[in-house]
């Protein structure tokens, strides 16, 4: 802690020690006042020169309610007491550590305080890339929260596009968990704008992330508790003479988050599933609910066609042998080295109780010009030699 900081936090202490040194309290939303000295906030903040200043009803009264809660409240008068920059996040910071300092973000930056509006936004970098997870709950919080910043939003959007790890651990088999899975925190609204093309994600990370997101526990985001944070009194609308959302319209805008399974169903349209591997395609898009059927067969087709295109034999080059007497001969021979100039083929089999090798192969007989296809055997410990017992050959036409 610095020296101007413990001389911020002397200070506080002191006027709560001996009210009648401040001459305002301002009420936080949880009814935690915090005493102050009306001269100093208006120097540090515009806003509070209009609203204390001004000709409002709060530049008489001895307590003025606020919009956020008394630990935003102190630190925004701990800032303009001594200029005081101190935000200090926890080590093991969660979801709701992340939420609160997007909180403070929006607060610094409605009272137009620009230097601690900045401080916490380099906090909040620190914060993505010690825990990439937890950009998603600042941009949630950011864009579609009580918090709402377009900076941090536009930010913690980018570093979730760069880092798609922070949204889904891109690794098969790993645990979805609410530590791991940054995507948990998006509401509706927050993950159709993650998932776009700015996304620098695979499609069958993409498709692991929304199913899991999906079936997540629909429950209310950490920030319900702040959720009067940003109720918003007339009284200070005005003050900052600049039109913002009222808490009705950010009530209803949380109210209205859509059903994930239709958002999840809607947004999986996007993902290109011929990119995703066949067997995931069978063994998780194929039980998602995400996907229909007929979708599945195009991505499936697709990726037939590539792989014809690409010189993949769906059926496998072979030579199909019948009629022979010796019934162990016949069957399907298949590519095994060549003879000859050509390629040659085997098959195993059991003749005579004994389970031998089968050669289909060209070459010369001996003593004769003419070359023939011959059909020959040896036992599966042997290699071909003289010895081999040739059962059937043709010539070639």
């Amino acid at each position: 802690m610095s020296s101007q900081d413990e001389t911020a936090e002397s200070f506080l202490d002191l006027l709560k020690k001996k009210d009648h040194l401040s001459d305002v309290s301002l009420r936080g939303t949880d009814g935690r006042q915090i005493p102050a000295v009306r001269v100093l906030l208006a120097a540090r903040s515009p806003v509070f020169e209009r609203m204390l200043y001004g000709d409002f009803a709060e530049s008489t009264d001895r307590v003025v309610d606020l919009p956020y809660t008394g630990d935003v409240v102190e630190k925004v008068v701990a800032h303009c007491m001594s200029g005081s920059l101190q935000i200090d996040l926890p080590e093991d910071c969660g979801e709701v550590g992340a939420r609160s300092l997007t909180i403070l973000v929006s607060a610094a930056h409605f009272f137009e305080l620009e230097a601690m509006e900045a401080a916490a936004l380099e906090k909040s970098g620190y914060l993505m890339k010690k825990s990439p997870p937890l950009a998603c709950a600042l941009y949630d919080e950011a864009h579609a929260g009580a918090a709402k910043h377009e900076e941090l939003s536009s930010n913690a959007l980018a570093f979730i596009h760069e880092n798609p790890d922070s949204l889904c651990s891109s690794e098969l088999g790993a645990d979805l968990t609410k530590d791991s899975t940054g995507a948990f925190f998006l509401r509706s609204e927050s993950i159709v704008n993650v998932f776009d093309a700015r996304l620098c994600a695979n499609e069958l990370t993409k498709f692991r992330c929304l199913l899991a997101w999906s079936k997540k526990e629909q429950e209310e985001p950490q920030s319900k508790k702040s959720r009067a944070l940003l109720d918003t009194e007339d009284l200070l609308a005005r003050s900052k003479q600049q039109e913002r959302p009222s808490s009705g319209e950010t009530g209803s805008s949380l109210s209205r988050e859509e059903n994930r399974q239709v958002v999840a169903q809607q947004l999986a349209k996007q993902i290109k599933l011929w990119l995703v591997p066949p067997s995931e395609l069978a063994s998780v898009a194929r039980h998602s609910g995400l996907v229909s059927a007929e979708t599945l067969c195009d991505a499936y087709e697709a990726q037939a066609l590539h792989a014809e295109k690409e010189g993949v034999q769906f059926v496998r080059e072979h030579v199909d042998v019948k009629g022979a007497g010796i019934r162990g001969v016949n069957g399907k021979y298949y590519p095994d080295g060549v003879c000859d100039g050509v390629r040659r083929y085997t098959k195993k089999g059991r003749i005579n109780g004994r389970a031998e090798i089968l050669f289909l192969r060209r070459a010369k007989a001996e003593n004769k010009e003419n070359k023939f296809w011959w059909i020959s055997a040896v036992r599966e410990s042997s290699e071909i030699d003289e010895s081999s017992i040739w059962y059937y050959f043709v010539p070639v036409v």
